[in-house]
């Protein structure tokens, strides 16, 4: 099987101009990316290793492969402390924002 990087990175290109049609800024698409890599990795820091890999099986190659920046699987998961529920609140009332 031979690797198409150019197929992957078309297909997150298409991937990111999409979502920031959706987000309500098309021409954004850097402020895209950081929301993007924002959720995948908030999602990482909430998943168990085997439910991360079940996630990680069903995204195209290109989003795998910002899933995985910089993470640390042997890390334990702190507990959601209530600095991070009012984070939380933060960002939901953010993301409604945008």
């Amino acid at each position: 099987m031979a690797l198409n990087f150019n197929k992957f990175a078309a297909e997150g290109n298409h991937f990111i101009k999409e979502t920031a049609k959706h987000l309500g800024y098309p021409d954004d698409t850097e402020r895209t990316g950081r929301v993007v890599v924002s959720i995948l990795h908030a999602l990482r820091n909430h998943l168990s290793p085997e439910e991360s890999v079940q996630l990680i099986a069903q995204l195209p190659m290109s989003l795998k492969a910002v899933y995985v920046i910089n993470w640390k699987l042997h890390e334990k998961k702190k507990k959601v402390s209530q600095g991070a529920l009012r984070l939380q609140k933060f960002q939901k009332k953010l993301f409604h924002t945008i």
